[in-house]
């Protein structure tokens, strides 16, 4: 397994030559650690060309298991076309809520084709986490 810090989307570059073997999207999760090092990485899944399933518990179970201290979501669009879909915009979405509620934040989500990346925290895309809670 590769456990390399991440402290910018060129040192995903490894990560990312495991994802580009397949004509179809596939998605990968880092569990980052407090130093921003990765703990382990999980394929969530291999879709179709264009889209891809799963289920949210599936995504965070190693990170829980890992006690993550954020994630970092990888996904590759074999199409070539790097831009998100509404659909990525939404499922980001709820991968940060649910990183939110669970502790462990989404550090940012990058799509990548063969010749260019597509980062939602380089863009905006992505708020600050907000991973503390007061009970009253």
């Amino acid at each position: 397994m590769i456990k390399l810090p991440i402290f910018s989307v060129h040192d995903l570059i490894p990560y990312v030559r495991l994802l580009q073997k397949d004509p179809f999207e596939k998605l990968l999760c880092l569990s980052l650690d407090h130093k921003e090092s990765v703990l382990g990485h999980i394929f969530i899944e291999a879709g179709s060309v264009t889209s891809i399933t799963f289920a949210m518990s599936h995504l965070f179970t190693d990170p829980l298991k890992l006690n993550a201290k954020a994630i970092l979501v990888v996904h590759t669009h074999p199409n070539g076309i790097v831009l998100p879909s509404v659909g990525d915009i939404q499922v980001t979405r709820h991968i940060q809520k649910a990183g939110d509620i669970l502790g462990i934040p989404l550090k940012d989500h990058v799509i990548f084709t063969n010749t260019a990346y597509y980062s939602f925290l380089e863009n905006g895309l992505l708020r600050q986490a907000n991973t503390s809670f007061r009970l009253s």
